[in-house]
Parts: C-alpha cells; structure tokens; sequence
C-alpha cells in the first residue's frame, strides 16, 4: 500500500484523550501514555469555553510506570498556539522557547506557581486557547526508565471554573502490526 493511501493509524499514530474538561481551579494530573514504542507525541491543551482565566501553569512530566513512579520534569521547547476555537480561522503561531522548560504558562500575569518562569500568551482572557507541544521521544530520560508521559494543570490563579481538555497524537509508530495497541495506562 502506497504511504499516500495509508490512514491514521496505519501510519502508526494513535490518538489518545488525556483528559476531557477538567476543572483548571483544582490542579490536576492527567493520565499516563508510553512513548517508547513511538518517536513523538504531539501533546494538545484546550481551554475552549468563554472562562476568565488569569493563568494557568502546564507542565510536563516523565516517569518510570504508569503510575507515574519516580516522576520528573520532562523540558519541552516546541510549541504552537491559537486564540479561539477548533473551527475559528486563524493561524497557528508557532514558537520555540530559549531554554527548554518543563512549565510554562498562559494568562493575564506571569504565574506564581512555583517553576513557571516562561509565559506563552501574555492574556487569554475569555478567548478559548489551543496550545500544542512537541515531545520526541529523545528527550525522555529512558537509560533510566523514562518513558512514560503525562501533564500536570496548575490552575491556583483562576478566578473561577475554567474547563480544560488535553489530548495526545502519538506518532511514529513503531509496531509490527498495521493498527498498534494504544499506548494508555
């Protein structure tokens, strides 16, 4: 079969929901993904609804099991953004921190939360948000076990409910199989 006639998941990709509308005033973590049987994840943060958000903090984490063992910082570098909703035309704005970073934040001040020190979009405000980053599978610690993903919200600074979605595009399957298993603990 042709690359151009391959699907999705043929290709070797897999989509996976980390988290679908969580509550950003309560800081939480979400599930765990492998990424050793892939060469990257392509990690999506969404803050759709009209909420007033002053900041949010993102980090990425890396860890041993699925659980989440041993968890550490995973630095990222890669990003792009875009104001307003899946379907909104606009362009996404693509970006690359100086130093890599495993927190980063968004909103209308930089956070307080302790290890933010680099802030993607000055203010969102009421504007739903699209955030992407670009995790290769390099970049885990994996000599020492690292190779499980995950994302941890920071939302001490939101001024009320403010629901958030993250998902995960695996790519880069490397799986004898056409359709590999899904990577989700």
């Amino acid at each position: 079969m042709s690359e151009f006639n391959r699907n999705f998941f043929e290709r070797g990709m897999d989509f996976i929901n980390l988290v679908h509308q969580a509550d950003a005033d309560t800081d939480f973590d979400t599930d765990w993904v492998k990424l050793t049987h892939y060469d990257r994840a392509l990690v999506i943060v969404k803050k759709l609804g009209s909420e007033d958000v002053d900041t949010l903090a993102i980090q990425f984490l890396q860890g041993t099991t699925a659980a989440g063992a041993d968890a550490k910082a995973l630095p990222v570098s890669r990003y792009w953004t875009k104001t307003g909703t899946m379907t909104a035309q606009g362009l996404w704005t693509a970006g690359v921190l100086a130093t890599p970073d495993d927190f980063v934040g968004f909103g209308s001040a930089a956070s307080s939360v302790a290890g933010v020190s680099t802030q993607i979009i000055a203010d969102v405000n009421t504007n739903a948000l699209i955030f992407a980053v670009d995790i290769l599978a390099s970049e885990l610690d994996v000599d020492n076990g690292f190779d499980w993903v995950a994302v941890r919200v920071e939302g001490d600074e939101v001024n009320n409910a403010a629901l958030v979605s993250i998902d995960v595009i695996l790519m880069g399957g490397r799986f004898p199989q056409n359709v590999p298993l899904s990577a989700i603990a």
